[in-house]
Formats: structure tokens, sequence, C-alpha cells
């Protein structure tokens, strides 16, 4: 992730009421933020353009938007229905997040090399935002990741079908189709690789989180690290005992994930962004492996014109 796109998604949209946004600029807080963002932890996996009135910030790595027109007032942008969460009844975050843990640890007859060969699908709210707002949607995008065996990376990305291009729902049997849409090649370094050693993980972690310094920069960080290396069982066991020991997690019970994979669902909510967003991680309840990962406004949407609860991204693994 570049750290002009991890700005505009930390920074942007801001709410109605700020006055900042006339004005076009940044104020202390933002600008403190943008200066501790500024370190290259991995590869760009959408693109990203500024303009002076208007940010526009591209779903998926080389997708294709379906726009909304501007005016005065817009149809507002259909967005994907909500992970069904059941309030788990007894265990404790921090209790079901170390039972997973340890089948993770021992979900392998031996363990399993660290891997840079990655699969998700990415969906992401595609937003133009001037004083007309204009939202539009986007159907989730194929993202594989090979390693090169030269330290460089690969990145295809294609359309999926089984989608429904006006909310970007997926269905179980949703497949790549057609060649790659994009394809770029990361050069070598630019993601470090975790540490094999699981207790020096929270100084990893830390490290991808970068300025956000709470549990949603902690959840953050796990899908950074997601979307670039796939975990042998120790490290998986090492990742999730640290989710164990962060504060603010709530174990919301069984779900349904986008691939209707049965998974556990942990949730933290955090208004770090500018607006209440609640993030989720889905875990597969065997393996510790990361099902995925969503960001939801929860309250106010600002400038977007999209109706709350509203998912803002998801990313779904294919293991």
């Amino acid at each position: 992730m570049t750290d002009t796109e991890r700005a505009l998604r930390e920074a942007n949209p801001i709410p109605d009421s700020d006055e900042r946004w006339a004005a076009g600029t940044l104020d202390e807080r933002a600008l403190v933020e943008l200066a501790g963002l500024r370190a290259d932890r991995g590869p760009s996996r959408r693109g990203v353009l500024v303009a002076a009135a208007v940010v526009t910030v591209a779903a998926g790595t080389g997708a294709v938007a379906i726009g909304l027109p501007f005016g005065a007032s817009p149809a507002q942008a259909a967005t994907p229905a909500l992970l069904p969460l059941t309030q788990a009844s007894s265990s404790s975050a921090s209790a079901a997040l170390l039972a997973i843990a340890e089948r993770a640890r021992t979900s392998g007859a031996a363990p399993l090399t660290t891997s840079r060969e990655v699969s998700y699908a990415g969906w992401y709210l595609n937003t133009s935002v001037t004083d007309a707002r204009a939202t539009s949607a986007v159907c989730p995008q194929q993202i594989d990741q090979s390693d090169n065996g030269d330290g460089t990376l690969t990145l295809r990305t294609r359309r999926l079908a089984g989608c429904d291009p006006d909310t970007g729902a997926l269905n179980a049997t949703a497949a790549p189709v057609g060649t790659a849409t994009d394809e770029q090649v990361i050069p070598a370094n630019q993601t470090p690789a975790p540490p094999t050693d699981p207790t020096q993980l929270p100084t990893y972690l830390d490290s991808l989180a970068g300025a956000r310094t709470d549990t949603a920069g902690l959840f953050r960080a796990v899908r950074d690290l997601a979307i670039t290396w796939s975990l042998d069982p120790a490290l998986r066991c090492g990742v999730l005992t640290v989710l164990a020991n962060a504060p603010g997690i709530t174990a919301a019970g069984e779900t349904t994930d986008r691939f209707q994979r049965v998974g556990q669902a942990f949730t933290v909510d955090s208004d770090i962004s500018g607006l209440p967003t609640r993030y989720v991680l889905v875990l597969d309840p065997a393996s510790g492996n990361l099902l995925g990962y969503e960001a939801w406004l929860t309250e106010d949407a600002g400038k977007l014109n999209v109706s709350i609860p509203a998912v803002t991204e998801y990313e779904a693994w294919r293991y």
C-alpha cells in the first residue's frame, strides 16, 4: 500500500460539518498522520488520483468503475450487504482468539514454508467527492500474487464472474475470468518478511500499522500482512496471540463470509479515520487463516452518498 493511498483512506472522507473541506487543505492532525505514513510498506494495490477539488480512489488494480453522474442529488451507491454477525454468548474475544491460535499451531503435520503466493478477491468503494456528491460501485476483482523467484512479485488482476454489478455481492462460485486487466511487477524488498520468531511479531505489526496505533490499526496491519504473505501455522498462531492481547476487540460469533464459508468474526470500532467505522476480521476457526477483512461505516457517511451502515471495502482470501 502506498503512502498516498493510505493517507487518502485515513483522511478522506471527512464529515459534512467540517468546513475545512471547502478550503481544500489538511488540518494539523491530518498533516501529522500523513507525515507518519510516508514509509513505503508494500506494493500499490489500487490506483489513486488526487486533484485540487476532487479525490478519486480507484477500486481494485485496473478495475473499471460503474460511475454515477454528478448532480445535486445523485442516487445513492449500492454497497455489499453487511456480513451476518451473531454476538458470541459466552467466550471473550481474547479466549476465542487464543483457542483459534492453538488450533492454528497444530493445524499442520509439519511446519509449512511461509509463502508469497497469495490469492484474494477485493471490493473497494470507488468514490469521487465534490460539492455535488457522487459515488459508484464496482464488482470485486480477483488478485493473484506470484513469487518470481528473484525477490520480485507479479500481481495479476482479473474480474470475477458471479458478481452483482449493482452491489458488488459475490456468490460462492465466483471465479476469475478472462485475461488480466492489470499486471504489475513489484520490486524486491518492498514488503519485509515477517519474523521467523513469533515473539517479534508485535514490533513487526506495529511497523505495518504505522501512525495508526489503535487496535483498528492492528487489524489493518494483519490485513496488509495477509495480502503479501501466506503464513505457516506457527506465525498464524503468533499473529492471533498478538490480537488476543489487544484491547477493544469483540467476538462477534459465527458468520458466513463472501465466499459462503463459515468463519469466526471479530470486530473493533474506531473513528481514527474521521468517521465511526467498524473493522471486521473473519477467521477460519480450524486453521486460523484470515478469510476476510472488512470496513463498515456505522453512523455517518460524511460526504459519501451511501446509506448507513455501509461496507466501504472488503477482501476475501482463497486458500
